[in-house]
């Protein structure tokens, strides 16, 4: 019965890490843009590309996490931008990973998720972070169609345009008959020579 008890009053101590007097582990975080990464990317030794490496403690909060990928990330900078967090842990027996959601941060907006503690959603040390970084719809880099067009014109400016090309390809007045209003210079002509 003591044993049980002592457990109990163990648990209720606060066991917040001091950062001072204990070193920090190495977080491998994989950042990926409105998606997380899929388990078998992780599988058979390898991992995705873009990896950041965080010098950090198993009570570090999710809103701390976020502002150091932001620092590295400028596209993740924009207000709005979600970021969702994974844990990515190995599942010994069946030698493959598996990811868990521990959270959802916001730029611009405080949000009770902000404090979630790794240690606290069950994270290992050797465990993988996989960060999915949501932006706006409207935020996101899609070409203005209304930017990227010509500018339209009138149908009369069309049609002036139409008439006055086809006068110079096949008129009567066009610069082969050697008329029209835009004649060549002549041929002997050398004045524009410096021999």
């Amino acid at each position: 019965m003591t044993e049980t008890k002592l457990t109990g009053e163990v648990s209720k101590v606060d066991r917040s890490i001091d950062r001072l007097k204990t070193c920090p582990l190495l977080l491998r975080v994989f950042c990926n843009k409105n998606r997380h990464h899929l388990a078998r990317e992780y599988e058979q030794g390898h991992t995705p590309e873009n990896e950041l490496q965080i010098y950090t403690w198993l009570d570090a909060t999710l809103g701390e996490l976020t502002q150091l990928i932001k620092e590295v990330n400028p596209d993740s900078r924009r207000r709005g931008t979600q970021f969702l967090f994974s844990i990515v842990s190995a599942d010994e027996s069946r030698n493959r990973y598996y990811l868990t959601e521990i959270g959802k941060t916001e730029n611009g907006q405080k949000r009770p998720e902000d404090k979630i503690q790794l240690g606290n959603k069950r994270f290992r040390i050797g465990d993988y972070l996989d960060v999915a970084i949501m932006q706006k719809r409207q935020e996101q880099s899609t070409p203005n169609s209304r930017r990227d067009r010509a500018p339209q014109q009138s149908s009369e400016d069309n049609n002036n345009n139409n008439n006055n090309n086809n006068k110079r390809r096949n008129g009567p007045n066009n610069e082969r008959n050697g008329g029209g209003p835009m004649r060549s210079a002549p041929r002997n002509d050398h004045r524009d020579r410096p021999y």
